[in-house]
């Protein structure tokens, strides 16, 4: 890849910027930033010595030769103002992207929800089967405390972000989309945009040697794929390629069994939730593709030990666990919360929520409403508004309120992360499950919940 050099990411710190300026600062180039929220990230980057502004100024672009900025950087930022002004070389991040994955066969992965989970499942399964993949993830793999993978091999991993219609730029070796939900109709307008936009996403992928992976449960990937006629289909229902038939939780174990081609296959993973299930087979399907064996997908699955903030668990002890999830989108929710179920059946699970922009609140709001049913209790935080200017009439006491309504759920709402503690509703004879959703900054309650939990009288 050719990139001039020093590059300055505008927000470096944001989920879809950070790892790509650190994979970028792997392979030796010169990198800065800026961001005006402090974070886990941006400390990260600063250990590793690279500059970075806690401000947005045209004089952090000094002897820049290229930035980064993202479709949440408006054109009256003065990082891109300046930009502009001096003539430097400006690419969003999906070109960086593309860029980088001209210099492999690219797989890239989309879908409304699961995208960050399905890459790396699959990022794991090449780099324990020798294939030394790149990837570049939206969470942090566990197993290597990375946001990326700077392997040497002939595949790239990334997520297809159809958020503001830029996974479209991508030419897919092989493609997985997992499916099609409502979300950013801010953005498409209507439901069939999107869905149209999903299926201009899976035409550009190379069917003479690659492969297009969909997802058959889900029922708008049905009618993409009836027009298409050449992919392979993964799921539940009957009918599709490669199908889930039996699947069975244990503690901290999901087994599952699948009808891959004509041969059955059993699996297991230390993830909960049937959604992660589907999320194993989509990247299964993809590794079959590629030639990995049953044995080395078998192998790679039990060491996998998940994403950050993907039903991802802070502490547990016999009265508590607490359980810190991205979720986002009513989809997202829903599955987060039946995973949990799932695998406690008889705890008190309490869905503490963040709704994340305005928009997304908005164009999904009694769907929102309704995503809660199988959670105890359910405390709603003010809005993350990203950057987004208030809507009226929307607002997290409102939210909670229809939510006991729709979902019969009873809801709380609170003003802040200081106030969850004390807003549990803790059943001492049972065990509690807390449950943190939401892409904004909520993950950071979890170090002062788990403070608060350790001097619980019932610890």
């Amino acid at each position: 890849m050719d990139i001039e050099q020093p590059v300055h990411f505008i927000g470096i710190g944001g989920s879809g910027m950070f790892p790509l300026a650190s994979l970028l600062h792997g392979r030796g180039i010169a990198i800065q930033g800026s961001d005006k929220q402090y974070s886990s990230e941006i400390r990260h980057l600063k250990e590793k010595g690279l500059k970075i502004f806690s401000s947005h100024q045209q004089s952090n672009l000094k002897d820049v030769k290229t930035v980064i900025y993202s479709t949440a950087i408006s054109d009256q930022n003065p990082e891109i103002i300046r930009a502009k002004e001096l003539g430097i070389n400006i690419l969003h991040r999906s070109d960086l992207l593309k860029l980088i994955s001209l210099d492999y066969k690219p797989i890239f992965v989309a879908g409304s929800h699961g995208k960050t989970s399905t890459a790396a499942i699959l990022a794991h399964i090449l780099k324990s089967s020798n294939y030394d993949p790149c990837a570049v993830i939206g969470g942090k793999l566990l197993n290597y405390g990375s946001y990326h993978l700077n392997g040497n091999g002939e595949y790239f991993i990334a997520e297809a972000d159809e958020s503001d219609g830029t996974f479209l730029k991508y030419q897919s070796f092989l493609s997985i989309t997992t499916n099609v939900d409502h979300d950013h109709l801010d953005h498409y307008g209507t439901f069939e945009s999107l869905k149209n936009a999903f299926a201009k996403f899976i035409s550009n992928t190379n069917v003479e040697d690659g492969c297009r992976i969909i997802g058959w449960d889900s029922a708008p990937l049905r009618d993409i794929g009836h027009q298409l006629g050449d992919f392979t289909s993964f799921g539940k229902v009957i009918g599709c390629h490669n199908r889930i038939i039996n699947v069975k939780y244990e503690s901290n174990v999901t087994k599952f069994q699948l009808v891959l081609g004509k041969n059955i296959a059993e699996f297991q993973t230390s993830l909960i939730g049937l959604h992660n299930v589907f999320n194993c087979l989509a990247a299964i399907s993809a590794a079959v593709d590629i030639g990995v064996t049953h044995e080395d997908i078998e192998v790679a699955l039990k060491s996998y030990k998940g994403v950050g903030r993907r039903l991802e668990i802070f502490f547990e002890n016999p009265n508590y666990t607490l359980i810190n999830d991205y979720a986002h989108n009513p989809g997202k929710i829903r599955s987060a919360i039946s995973a949990v179920r799932s695998s406690y059946p008889n705890s008190c699970i309490t869905a503490v929520f963040q709704p994340h922009r305005y928009s997304r609140l908005t164009t999904m709001y009694d769907l929102f409403a309704e995503s809660f049913c199988e959670s105890t209790t359910t405390i709603v935080l003010p809005i993350y508004s990203a950057g987004e200017e208030p809507v009226e009439n929307i607002n997290h006491v409102k939210l909670a309120r229809d939510i006991s309504d729709l979902s019969n759920i009873p809801t709380t709402s609170i003003n802040g992360f200081n106030e969850i503690y004390k807003s549990l509703n803790m059943k001492p004879s049972a065990h509690n499950v807390i449950l943190l959703l939401g892409a904004g900054d909520i993950g950071v309650a979890c170090d002062l919940l788990v403070e608060q939990l350790r001097c619980s009288k019932n610890y």
